[in-house]
């Protein structure tokens, strides 16, 4: 998440949609970036591993204090859920994300999880896709991209980046925020590989329990008539 107080915004950034490009792109109006290092740190020290599953320690302690804190030095992950921040203040700032094809963010987060080894969901991702989807995705029940922009059920950003049209609506959004464009400086940018495709009845669960995301990700190319 990258919050700019000077500027009143605020990027949700939603895993393995693109957000690094723009959160670099933005970089120079992110106004608490030692917040944010010491935040991380403390995120990737304090983790215990009970029987196999690992837990967030510091990152509750971080969220827990979020909620009492000022918003503008608020401790931020990454990919930090909107609903952890203090929520009396979230009017006064312009609220965007980037929205994918849940079945390509998926994908995407398969080649991601397969490509490190330290990653939560290697040693499923390893097993294969079937296995990735239903014993690491929906049985550890992986965010949404939903759960990042949602207030009990509400959404709460006032604005979209469509993964399809990356480009042309971050254009679309600086110049609404900085009355200027600004263009994409691209990271992280890779050519998933040809995996395997899910089978019928894994993709029937995938949509399933991206229920809510395809239904914001369809809005959106409607209204964008891709």
């Amino acid at each position: 998440m990258l919050i700019s107080q000077k500027k009143k915004f605020i990027f949700v950034h939603i895993d393995k949609n693109g957000g690094t490009s723009i959160r670099n792109s933005l970089k120079k109006y992110h106004d608490k970036k030692l917040y944010f290092t010491i935040s991380n740190k403390i995120d990737k020290i304090l983790r215990i591993k009970i029987f196999n599953k690992n837990l967030l320690l510091g990152r509750s302690i971080l969220n827990f204090f979020n909620k009492f804190i000022k918003l503008e030095n608020n401790f931020l992950s990454f990919h930090h859920q909107i609903k952890l921040l203090n929520k009396n203040q979230l009017k006064k700032y312009f609220k965007f994300c980037v929205i994918r094809n849940p079945i390509d963010r998926f994908y995407s987060l398969y080649s991601h999880n397969l490509s490190h080894q330290h990653s939560l969901g290697f040693i499923y991702a390893k097993r294969g896709l079937s296995e990735f989807l239903n014993d690491f995705v929906i049985k550890k029940k992986i965010n949404k991209q939903i759960d990042y922009i949602t207030i009990n059920g509400k959404i709460i950003v006032d604005d979209f980046i469509l993964f399809d049209r990356l480009e042309e609506d971050f254009q679309r959004i600086t110049q609404k925020i900085f009355k200027k464009k600004i263009y994409i400086n691209h990271l992280n940018k890779k050519k998933i590989k040809n995996y395997q495709k899910l089978n019928r009845n894994d993709l029937k669960r995938l949509k399933k329990y991206f229920k809510e995301d395809f239904k914001i990700y369809k809005f959106l190319i409607k209204k964008n008539a891709i």
